[in-house]
């Protein structure tokens, strides 16, 4: 062999044995990984099956309203053991309120809120302070997307925050959500190349991101807040372009997902999605999540006017759907009763264990005590 067969030679072995090294290496920890996965899994297996109904309910409400009284919301979490809370308003003076609340939890607890850039912004009351998505992709297209999320989220766990419902998933280009900058504003597939910026950027700063409004907003031009709202888009149309942005963001393995309140005649008539088992298989059968499912604020116009038309809990009835958490302000209330509806069989017991298994996951993921 010459001089420069040898040379060649070994620089190919030791390619060689270096990839293999590498190969060997990743292995190991991918196995490592997936060995920490599943005694996560056991651990939190073990943990649901110790739990009481009223225990595994209590992880299914996300407690609004709490964040105007500290020592009130602090106590309210103590008392119900709540799985989540919701602030609103300015929060960046929540500090103490988040550490406090966090302290009376014995499961730890999901702090969320609505930081979307521009009109819904909970960190400032100035929308140029955190650019709305559109602005920020303005200012510096995908990468402008990408830093705006992840400075948001930072300074959100920077004050114990650690779940944000957002980025806004909705195909919109006229009607309310359009006027208050809240979606993206382009086409389907603009909007899916978005969310799949937006979310790593959230959850990389260890903050669980919420995809919404499934199965889509749309251009509703009324607030379901205020109003009933309904849309006779068809469910091969929801497939074609409103479901792109979701899957987007679920192939970015998005930690949660939230439920619309508008009512999807051509998924369920006259029932709100949050309400609509119909709606909610769409996300899990026909999207394949596997996440934790949130409903939008069951004490929304839409919910609390069909509920009284219809003579219904639309707490039990959220559930009853398939979400796994339901946020209200009503946790005094529902508490108890949606524990008499499980132990009583109401309520589907493997479903409530479900739920509370992928809440706990995504509160491992979060490094929270579970």
């Amino acid at each position: 062999m010459n001089k420069f067969k040898r040379i060649a030679f070994g620089l190919v072995t030791g390619l060689a044995g270096a990839l293999l090294t590498v190969s060997i290496a990743s292995a190991s920890t991918n196995q490592d990984q997936n060995n920490n996965d599943d005694n996560v899994q056991d651990t939190i297996t073990r943990q649901v099956s110790h739990m009481s109904w009223r225990q595994k309910i209590s992880q299914m409400i996300v407690g609004a309203n709490l964040s105007n009284n500290p020592s009130q919301a602090a106590k309210e979490v103590r008392r119900y053991q709540l799985g989540g809370v919701l602030l609103n308003g300015n929060i960046t003076r929540d500090k103490r309120l988040d550490y406090s609340m966090q302290r009376a939890s014995h499961n730890s607890l999901l702090i969320g809120t609505d930081q979307e850039g521009g009109e819904v912004s909970r960190l400032s009351y100035n929308p140029s302070r955190y650019p709305s998505p559109r602005a920020a992709y303005r200012r510096g297209g995908w990468r402008g997307i990408t830093k705006a999320y992840s400075y948001s989220a930072w300074k959100l766990r920077k004050l114990g925050i650690n779940w944000n419902y957002a980025p806004d998933a909705d195909v919109a280009t006229s009607g309310y959500m359009n006027q208050y900058q809240r979606s993206f504003g382009k086409g389907p597939k603009m909007t899916a190349k978005y969310i799949s910026y937006a979310v790593p950027a959230i959850q990389h700063q260890h903050v669980a991101a919420t995809l919404k409004h499934f199965p889509g907003y749309g251009n509703a031009n009324k607030d379901t807040d205020f109003a009933s709202v309904i849309s006779n888009r068809s469910i091969a149309y929801l497939k074609r372009n409103d479901f792109l942005p979701f899957k987007a963001g679920i192939n970015k393995d998005v930690d949660s997902v939230m439920i619309t309140n508008i009512i999807l005649n051509k998924v369920q008539r006259g029932v709100p999605a949050t309400l609509s088992r119909k709606d909610i298989s769409l996300l899990r059968n026909d999207l394949h999540f596997n996440g934790v499912i949130v409903t939008d604020s069951l004490d929304a116009k839409s919910i609390s006017s069909y509920a009284y038309r219809h003579h219904v809990s639309p707490a039990f009835l959220a559930m009853k759907a398939g979400n796994d958490m339901i946020m209200t302000s009503g946790s005094r209330k529902y508490t108890p009763q949606l524990t008499w509806a499980v132990k009583h069989g109401k309520l589907s017991k493997k479903q409530i264990n479900a739920s509370v298994r992928r809440i706990l996951t995504m509160k491992a993921k979060l490094g929270l005590n579970y």
